[in-house]
Order: C-alpha cells, then sequence, then structure tokens
C-alpha cells in the first residue's frame, strides 16, 4: 500500500518522505526515550516496512524523516548505523534524510551520521553551532557539501511538480475528487458483528431513526498533531444519515440525542454552529499592534476568516503582523439545544471569553500551564451558561499573543523556545448535562425508534501526537450509553469512530458493530453509505483489538521508565502475540464481515523458494450469499519447524477479490518473495554472534494459508525449501 502511495503523489513531482525511522512508537519522553529493540525485532517487525519502500523498488521514496526518540540509546538523528550503513549502504537508497521538526540533537554528529536536512529552519544546530564545529576541525566542508548535495538532488526532483513556491493554498475538490474521497470513507468501515442482519438498513421499511452518541454530529475526521488536516468540507454521521434518507426518498424522522459527554476538551466550534457578521459560517478575526480593549480605536492590521476554533498562529499569518500582537475573534453562536452549555478556552498566548458582552471565561490574569498545543499552552477554563435553542448569542475572544503572556511572567516550555510563534488559541462550546440526563434522553429517543444508530469512540482530543492513551478504556458515560440503548432497541447499530482499539464491555451484547476509522471530509457519506448498503463492507482490520489493557503485548512496558522503554515482546507483536500464546481478542487482526459470504474453494502454490525466484499463491473465491461483494483474501506463511522461535503464522500477502455477484467465483494470486520464508538470525554470517547477522530462509516445510482473517484461516497449502540460503 505504500508503494503505490509513493507511486501516485511522485508521478506528479511531490517528494513522499516517510516516518519515522525508526521506532518512534511511543509519545511518552519522545525527544529523548530510548527505544531498547533487539536485533531481530528491528529487521523483520520495524525496519522491513521501511525496506519494502527504499530497497530494490524501481521508485523508492525520495526522503525520509528520522525518529524524535533514541534507539538503543543513540538518537535516530545521528544513528550512523541506521542512517548510513542501513539505509544507504546495505538497502542501497539515495534519498534524503531529514529530521522531524526540532528533532535535530546535535551539529557535527548528525552531519557524520548522514541527515542531510535539519527541520524546521531557520536551523538550531546547523548554524553557528556547524560554524564552530568547522574552525575546530570536528567536521570537514566535503562532509558538509554530501548533504548539501542531498538537499540539491531533492530540489531538481521537487521542481517538476509545478508548484508555485511559497504560493496561497488553492483550489476546491472536483466532484470526482468527492467521489473518490466518498468511496475511501466508505472503506474506511469494517464490519466487526451483523448477527441479527440489521445492516444493511433500509429506508422503505423505516418510519424512525434515533442517531445517538457524542461523535453522532462532532467533526471526527482525524486524530490530533501532524495527523490533524482539515478537509475542505466535513460531513458528520447524522448529516449523512439524513441525506441517505432523504435521497431515498423516504419521509423518515430522525431524532439527534448527544446521550453523553466523551471529550477531553469541550468540543470544538466551526461552520456549523458559527456564523461571521456578514452570515458568513466561520468567524472573523482581527489582527492588532494595540490592545483593542484598552484601546478601542486601534488599527486593524490584519484580518482573517476562520472555520476552525483550534489556530495555531505559526506560519500562517504576514510578517508585517508583528509577533507582540492583539487579536479579536468574534461570531454568533446558535444552539441546537436549549439548557445549560458549557464553553471552554485555552491559549498558547492570553484570551478572555464574552458572551453577548459579558465576559465569562478570564484565561489572560492567571492562567495555568497546560497540554494544549504541545506544551506550550494554558489549562482551559471553563464556564456554563444557559442557553435557548436557535437563539444566537454574540460570541467575542480577545487574545493576546505568546509574546505578551511571556512578558507577564507566563513561562515558556521547552517546545515554545523552538518555535517561532505569535501562539494559539482553541475554543469550544456544546450542550452540557449529567450523565443520568443524556442516558434518559437517549433511552427515550431509542425506545421510540425503529433502529437506533449509537455513535461513539474517540476524537484528535485523545488521539493525538505528542500524548498516549493512558488505556483503552471509552471515555465519560461511553459505555453506560450503550449498554441503556442495547436495552431500550434491540435493533441497535453501534459505530465506533477511532483510530486504535477500544475496550467493548458490551460487545457481546450487541448484535451489530462497525469500526469507523477516521474517515477524512466525506467521513459521514461513507458511513452512511455502508449502513444503508450503498457499499457493501470488504475491509479489515489493520491491528488486532485486544479485550482489556493487560492483554496488550507491551502492556507490561509501556510507557518506560529511567529513560528507556523496553521492546520485550520481540518479534511476538500484534496477532503474532495473540495466537502464539493462545490469548483471545475481542476482534482479531484481518477480521471484517462482508453482508454476503464467501466459500474459499481452492488454493495452488507454485514456484520455488529462492534468491530472485518467488512463490504464486492462487485462491479461487465463490460469493455463496446474496450480494455483490468483494473479499480480502489474507496469505499467511507458517514455518512448521524452524530452528528459532517464530510466530504461529505471519501475513505475507493479501489480495481483494472484484465485485463478485452471488453464485460467481473470482481468483486472486500473491506473490511471495524469499522474505516471506525467512527470519533475521543476530548469529548468523561470517563473524557469529559478533557480526551483523542475516536474513535466513530455512531449509523444511512451510505451510501457505489463505485466511479471512488471523483467526479465521480457510483453505491451506504446502511448500518445501530443500536447502537454507540467507543474505543482508
Amino acid at each position: 500500500m505504500a508503494r503505490a502511495f509513493i507511486d501516485g503523489l511522485q508521478s506528479e513531482g511531490v517528494a513522499a518522505t516517510i516516518k519515522h525511522f525508526v521506532a518512534n512508537d511511543s509519545e511518552f519522553e519522545r525527544m529523548s526515550i530510548s527505544s531498547e529493540v533487539s536485533k531481530r525485532a528491528m529487521r523483520e517487525i520495524y525496519l522491513r516496512p521501511f525496506e519494502l519502500v527504499c530497497r530494490d523498488p524501481a521508485n523508492p521514496a525520495w526522503a525520509v524523516m528520522t525518529a524524535y526518540n533514541r534507539v538503543n540509546g543513540l538518537h535516530a538523528s545521528e544513528n550512523k548505523y541506521l542512517l548510513d550503513t542501513i539505509l544507504r549502504k546495505q538497502w542501497g537508497w539515495e534519498g534524503l534524510i531529514m529530521s522531524d521538526w526540532f528533532g535535530t540533537s546535535s551539529a557535527d554528529a548528525s552531519i557524520k551520521a548522514g541527515l542531510d536536512l535539519e527541520m524546521p529552519g531557520p536551523a538550531i544546530w546547523r548554524g553557528d553551532a556547524l560554524q564552530r564545529c568547522v574552525v575546530s576541525q570536528k567536521i570537514r566542508v566535503p562532509e558538509i557539501d554530501e548533504r548539501v548535495r542531498q538537499v540539491l538532488n531533492l530540489i531538481n526532483k521537487v521542481t517538476t511538480s509545478g508548484i508555485p513556491e511559497d504560493a496561497e493554498e488553492t483550489g476546491n475538490p472536483t466532484e470526482e475528487i468527492v467521489e473518490k474521497l466518498r468511496e475511501a470513507a466508505g472503506h474506511s468501515n469494517v464490519l466487526l458483528k451483523n448477527g441479527s442482519n440489521v445492516l444493511p438498513l433500509k429506508p422503505s421499511e423505516l418510519k424512525s431513526v434515533a442517531v445517538i452518541g457524542p461523535n453522532s454530529d462532532a467533526p471526527v475526521f482525524s486524530g490530533g498533531g501532524s495527523a490533524n488536516l482539515r478537509p475542505y468540507k466535513h460531513t458528520t454521521a447524522l448529516e449523512g444519515v439524513r441525506k441517505a434518507l432523504k435521497e431515498a426518498g423516504q419521509d423518515v424522522k430522525v431524532q439527534h440525542v448527544i446521550g453523553a459527554r466523551s471529550h477531553k476538551l469541550v468540543p470544538l466550534l466551526g461552520v456549523k454552529q458559527l456564523k461571521t457578521k456578514e452570515g458568513k459560517p466561520g468567524f472573523d478575526i482581527e489582527w492588532f499592534h494595540q490592545d483593542p480593549v484598552k484601546n478601542p480605536n486601534a488599527k486593524r492590521m490584519h484580518y482573517t476568516h476562520g472555520t476552525h476554533s483550534s489556530m495555531w498562529f505559526i506560519d500562517n499569518l504576514p510578517d508585517h503582523l508583528n509577533p507582540r500582537c492583539w487579536a479579536t475573534i468574534t461570531a454568533a453562536y446558535t444552539p441546537e439545544f436549549s439548557g445549560n452549555h458549557e464553553f471552554g478556552v485555552s491559549a498558547d498566548g492570553l484570551v478572555d471569553m464574552y458572551l453577548d458582552g459579558k465576559k465569562i471565561i478570564d484565561n489572560s490574569t492567571n492562567p495555568t500551564p497546560g497540554s494544549a498545543f504541545f506544551g506550550t499552552g494554558s489549562t482551559e477554563v471553563l464556564a456554563t451558561v444557559n442557553l435557548e435553542a436557535n437563539k444566537s448569542v454574540q460570541v467575542v475572544l480577545q487574545f493576546a499573543s505568546s509574546v505578551l503572556a511571556r512578558e507577564k511572567g507566563i513561562p515558556e516550555s521547552e517546545f515554545a523556545s523552538l518555535v517561532n510563534s505569535r501562539g494559539g488559541c482553541r475554543f469550544g462550546g456544546g450542550p452540557t448535562f449529567t450523565a443520568d440526563e443524556g442516558i434518559q434522553n437517549a433511552v427515550k429517543a431509542a425506545k421510540e425508534a425503529d433502529v437506533a444508530i449509537v455513535i461513539i469512540g474517540l476524537n484528535n482530543d485523545w488521539e493525538s501526537e505528542g500524548h498516549d492513551r493512558a488505556d483503552i478504556s471509552l471515555p465519560g458515560a461511553t459505555n453506560q450509553l450503550v449498554s441503556a440503548v442495547l436495552e431500550a432497541n434491540e435493533r441497535t447499530v453501534v459505530v465506533v469512530i477511532s483510530g486504535t482499539p477500544v475496550a467493548m464491555p458490551w460487545a457481546s451484547t450487541a448484535s451489530t458493530v462497525v469500526q469507523s476509522f477516521y474517515g477524512g471530509g466525506e467521513s459521514g457519506n461513507g458511513l452512511a453509505d455502508v449502513l444503508f448498503g450503498k457499499v457493501n463492507p470488504s475491509s479489515k482490520l489493520p491491528l488486532s483489538f485486544p479485550k482489556r489493557d493487560e492483554d496488550a503485548p507491551s502492556y507490561l512496558n509501556f510507557p518506560g521508565e529511567n529513560g528507556k522503554i523496553l521492546y520485550a515482546e520481540g518479534v511476538f507483536v500484534g496477532y503474532r502475540h495473540y495466537e502464539t500464546f493462545k490469548k483471545e481478542a475481542l476482534f482479531p487482526f484481518g477480521h471484517g464481515l462482508s453482508y454476503t459470504q464467501f466459500e474459499y474453494q481452492s488454493i495452488s502454490v507454485s514456484g520455488t523458494i529462492g534468491t530472485n525466484s518467488s512463490v504464486d499463491v492462487i485462491v479461487t473465491v465463490r460469493n455463496v450469499g446474496q450480494m455483490p461483494g468483494r473479499e480480502a483474501v489474507q496469505i499467511y506463511v507458517r514455518d512448521v519447524v524452524s530452528r528459532l522461535d517464530r510466530p504461529a503464522k505471519e501475513l505475507k500477502g493479501f489480495a481483494k477479490t472484484a465485485m463478485i455477484e452471488p453464485g460467481e467465483t473470482e481468483v486472486v494470486k500473491v506473490a511471495l518473495d524469499r522474505y516471506a520464508f525467512a527470519y533475521f538470525d543476530d548469529w548468523a554470517g561470517p563473524d557469529g554472534r559478533d557480526g551483523e547477522g542475516r536474513w535466513v530462509a530455512e531449509k523444511g516445510e512451510f505451510e501457505i494459508i489463505a485466511a479471512a482473517s488471523s483467526a479465521d484461516e480457510r483453505i491451506c497449502s504446502k511448500i518445501t525449501l530443500g536447502e537454507s540460503f540467507e543474505w543482508l
């Protein structure tokens, strides 16, 4: 999949930068913690994905980004063994290596190791510090020239894109692009359970639908941090359901109830709830060089239009606007529900919030340092106000930049000292209620409806770059909400929106469960396409869902201690752990149902295992159900007898069928290269235990298994390797 993505990007002259190289799997002390990984696990699990797109392919990735952390004691950005010995020499890769933002930890050592580019600019290490290293002859000019040469090579490659340098972002997606985004969003949904055949829903058989849950009408489309890219437009699950019913031409009553509060921070506000003075969706931001509260006649220096109420002002404001500046944010807020509403604000800077001219939040007099904006911002301050449904109120925020906060004595975080920024501001709002009130309203709606759709999960506050989740529990009263609705209406569909596993203590009583991974701007329409059968689900889980925290392979080693995190599970990660140690997952890796059923009729294996040869696996699949559908056939390899302990089986390839009509068959082919049968042996090679190690394909018998998931083996064949061979 990575190869296909890279090919698409680079065919347009856009460099693919793959990250993080390597073992950047924990956000705990991420700038300094050492990932302690065995040589075998490093090669088989953590380096292998990079090897697939850097070694041998016709179109390797043009750039690699190093990890923040240390790897076996040495920062990745200055780890010559990783960057030079493995990546460049053993794999023969010739692209550019850059650090992550502020992820360079030295001047001379990083250049000697092979790090070509310190990011971002202006450089911290590659200025005066590097000049001093040259003067003291700790580094030679030819070594710097080699790094510069790689930067120039990348510049030459990307100039073919025709994209203007430093240009304004322009363009809107065409209908064709929107349709592709919607298709991708639909395929981000995995059908986990459909025991009572509640799905697909038939609009003609419905008179009322209850759409319930904290994620039902929220902008939940991506994770946080660097993943938080804003789409041109976002469709929520509620909007998708309503649109699908309308397009079906059915007069179906849709009742919306939030039911439970599951946010970590007060939910963001955007184009759905806010309008500018001119009635445009979003809000106005006016910038000044004087405090507009103390000086109402202050001259406006700049204007921006906002659509998303979490804003970090790093590189999105003009140079003429001083770092020492103020902003007034203004919008009309129209509540959907009557009753108490909670508002919250935090800032990398100083901020107060006013409602209809009355100050309701003071986060400027004595702000408390918090985790917002990668630890540079303040703790969120809250206020509760009673509002009337559909009656607009004016929201005004008075913001002062981070420079002004420092002048007031607010301490600067370590990360903030690296960022050239005017600060940031986050504000949110929405109805608030007790857990009992929310659940009672949800139960009432569920009882009155023909079907209840409960949409729960996480969001980019919980799942974000910069911090790890403490456990896999669903937040707030989510589990109580789901259990209550399941009891109120047996025709309940539970939709979990998250990017990682969550515990589901109610899973055994739910007949219908959909895992909806973050689907981007068209996520609501994509989900509705699956719920109403426009799309027959064919996606599979890319990870295992444990029943509880303690079942996770890394449980005893998280989050690390004394500056180290031990990868003690070795190669037994994910499904390899659950199957090898006979531990049942809640939902296994590769699991995913369809609205039809498939029979794996035959498997054949041809070819030989060798240095320059491959084994072709051909599987015939028949649709034995009532609907057209597609199946993702997974090919696992089991080493029957091995010198080293190996997982019970390992996924080595997969292929998805075309659309198969009921009663018809489809043939898929998967090619397996030498890596599919090999393990990495630390002691192999001419130098034995003190050497580099080698990949070893060991003579003997291998089982080739076609499966619908890691726990659902369907059909098997065998192949024998006559003589062992090894390589590096």
